[in-house]
């Protein structure tokens, strides 16, 4: 099982809509995802967390949803909500 996990920090003012935008995207999915708001922690940080079969159920997935053109404005409108201070972890779930 592999874990994929992207980590935001919201521009100030920007978190309640970075939140809202990315369930939103997230529902589309079709799969389960979980999404992490901290209690103790970095302010401002959403976590989107999905899980996969493999690396590539996990590439299959993220190539099929680059292609669609409708992302390209969903990533401009999620971009302008967040700080340059994103990470991507992709973990082996043991």
């Amino acid at each position: 099982m592999i874990l994929d996990r992207h980590i935001h920090k919201a521009k100030l003012g920007c978190y309640d809509d970075l939140v809202a935008l990315g369930r939103a995207e997230c529902e589309t999915w079709g799969r389960p995802y979980r999404i992490y708001t901290p209690i103790f922690g970095p302010r401002n940080t959403v976590v989107f967390e999905s899980q996969f079969e493999d690396l590539a159920k996990r590439e299959e997935f993220w190539a099929k949803w680059r292609a669609k053109p409708e992302k390209l404005a969903y990533l401009a409108r999620f971009e302008a909500l967040i700080e340059n201070e994103s990470s991507f972890e992709v973990c082996r779930v043991l």
